[in-house]
């Protein structure tokens, strides 16, 4: 359980809809992902939405986060012309 699918979730502290939680609770709030939870005794609350998952999972893919790399070829060997 670590994304919404709604298009917000809203802050406790403040009653605010964010797309990702767990910056500006530490950035607004001075809380981390744990204090929050235990302040508002939310057992596992999640940190982003779909949309903005989804986003960023698109982003990594198109500069090749989730590529194999290529294998080295051994020292040695010439290249061809």
């Amino acid at each position: 359980m670590g994304r919404v699918p709604c298009g917000a979730i809203v802050r406790l502290e403040c009653g605010k809809e964010q797309q990702l939680l767990k910056r500006l609770l530490g950035r607004s709030h001075d809380l981390t992902s744990y204090g929050y939870r235990g302040r508002w005794r939310v057992p596992r609350h999640p940190k982003t939405t779909l949309a903005y998952a989804d986003q960023w999972s698109e982003f990594a893919r198109r500069i090749g986060l989730w590529r194999k790399p290529k294998a080295a070829r051994p020292t040695g060997w010439a290249k061809r012309a």
